[in-house]
C-alpha cells in the first residue's frame, strides 16, 4: 500500500470517532463505522485496511463479537489483524478479562493522549511479516552486524525489562523462534551452519520488532524475544506471522538451497503467574520444542493442548458419535478429535495442516450453532 496506512474506528459516537481522527489524521488514513455490522463489512471489503480501534458497545454487533469475528476467520489478512479496543478507566475487570480471552491486541482509556494512541497503534502495526521484507530469499552476508547477546547477557537484560514490568504493571512475553528440523539439519551440515541460518532468520525478525523489545541467542538456531508490555494475543499473532511468513522462504546452506520452516514457543508472565524470566525462558523453550514436534510452522503458547485428556475425553468423543445426526455436528466434532490428531501428528509426523483444520471445524461449528 502507498501513503499512509489505513484503520478502521468503529464507535457509535461521532465525537468519539473524530477525536481519534483528529489524533491519527497525520499517521493514518481513518475510516469510520458507528455500528458492528458495517464495521464488519468495512473489514471484508477493504483489504487495505491494517488495524481496527473499536468501542465495546456497538449497534447491531457488540466490539466482543465484532473481534470473535475477526479472530475466528480464516483469512489470515482478518484473523491476525491487531484489535484495540477503547474502554472506560473503570472498565469492569471481567470485560477486560473477556477481551483478552478472544484476543484483543491491547486496550485503548477513553481520555488517552493521541501521543499514546499512536505509539501502542503503530507498535502493533509495525510487528507485521510481510511478502517484500526479504523473507523469501534469507541467505547472504550478515557479518557486518554486531552479533545476538548469548543467554546469560540476554538473562541480565531481560531482568531489567521484568523490573520495568511491575513498575508498569505490564506483563512480559518471552517467544522462542528456531528451526523446525534442527536436529536432522544439525546431523547433515553441522552447528555452525544451523547457528548461521538461524541468526540470518533471528536479524529479518528482529527488523519487525520494537525498540523496547530485546533479543537475543538462546542455543543452536534458537533466537528469543523478550517484549514487555505487549498482549500475549499480539505476540501469539506475531510468531504466527513470522512461521507461516519464512515457510516460503528458501536458505542456502553450505552452498545447498533449502526450504526451511520455523517453530515458536511462548510464555507470557500474566499468564503463568511469574516475572522470573529464567522460568519464562524454560517455558518458553519447552513450548517451542513441543511445536517443532508438531511440524508445519507450529506455535505453541500454552500446555496440555496436545494431547487427548484420559477416559473423559473419549466418553465424550462417543456421546457425540452416538448422536444420529452427526453430519449436524461435524464441526464440534473436528474440534473434539483436534487433541487426538496433534497426538498422531506428532508420533506419525504426517504432515497434517493442523492449523487450517481447526479454523474450518470452528467456522464449522459456528455455522452449526447459529442454526440449530
Amino acid at each position: 500500500m502507498q501513503g499512509k496506512r489505513r484503520i478502521l474506528v468503529a464507535d457509535p459516537s461521532k465525537v468519539v470517532r473524530s477525536t481519534l481522527a483528529k489524533h491519527l489524521k497525520d499517521d493514518f488514513d481513518v475510516r469510520e463505522e458507528h455500528d458492528g455490522e458495517s464495521a464488519w463489512q468495512t473489514l471484508v471489503l477493504d483489504a487495505s485496511i491494517v488495524a481496527v480501534i473499536s468501542g465495546p458497545h456497538l449497534p447491531r454487533a457488540d466490539g466482543f463479537e465484532l473481534l470473535e469475528r475477526l479472530r475466528g476467520n480464516r483469512l489470515h489478512r482478518l484473523s491476525d489483524m491487531p484489535f484495540l479496543l477503547l474502554v472506560s478507566p473503570d472498565e469492569p475487570a471481567d470485560r477486560r478479562s473477556r477481551a483478552k480471552q478472544l484476543g484483543v491486541s491491547d486496550f485503548l482509556i477513553r481520555g488517552m493522549n493521541g501521543g499514546e494512541i499512536r505509539q501502542r497503534l503503530i507498535r502493533l502495526i509495525d510487528w507485521e511479516i510481510a511478502s517484500d521484507c526479504g523473507l523469501r530469499q534469507i541467505g547472504g552476508s550478515h557479518h557486518d552486524d554486531a552479533p545476538f547477546p548469548e543467554v546469560a547477557s540476554f538473562l541480565l537484560a531481560a531482568e531489567k525489562l521484568a523490573a520495568d514490568c511491575v513498575d508498569r504493571s505490564q506483563g512480559l512475553t518471552l517467544i522462542c523462534f528456531g528451526l523446525e528440523s534442527e536436529t536432522l539439519l544439525r546431523q547433515r551440515f553441522g552447528e555452525p551452519a544451523i547457528r548461521g541460518i538461524g541468526e540470518r532468520i533471528a536479524r529479518v525478525i528482529r527488523s519487525k520488532t520494537g525498540r523496547r523489545d530485546l533479543m537475543g541467542h538462546h542455543t543452536g538456531s534458537t533466537h528469543v524475544i523478550a517484549s514487555p508490555g505487549t498482549s500475549p494475543a499480539t505476540c501469539l499473532a506475531f510468531a504466527q506471522r513470522v512461521c507461516r511468513g519464512l515457510s516460503e522462504s528458501t536458505a542456502s546452506i553450505l552452498g545447498q538451497p533449502m526450504q526451511i520452516a520455523v517453530s515458536a514457543g511462548l510464555a507470557n508472565s500474566e499468564q503463568e503467574g511469574t516475572l522470573s524470566v529464567p522460568a519464562l525462558l524454560a517455558t518458553a523453550s519447552r513450548r517451542l520444542e513441543a511445536a517443532r514436534t508438531m511440524r508445519g510452522a507450529s506455535t505453541v503458547a500454552e500446555d496440555g493442548s496436545d494431547a487427548p485428556a484420559g477416559e473423559d475425553y473419549f466418553s465424550a468423543l462417543q456421546e457425540i458419535m452416538r448422536q444420529n445426526s452427526i453430519t449436524a455436528h461435524l464441526g464440534l466434532t473436528g474440534l473434539h478429535l483436534m487433541p487426538l490428531m496433534r497426538l498422531l501428528e506428532r508420533e506419525f509426523h504426517f504432515g497434517l495442516p493442523l492449523r487450517d483444520m481447526e479454523q474450518h471445524f470452528r467456522q464449522r461449528a459456528r455455522n452449526e450453532s447459529d442454526t440449530d
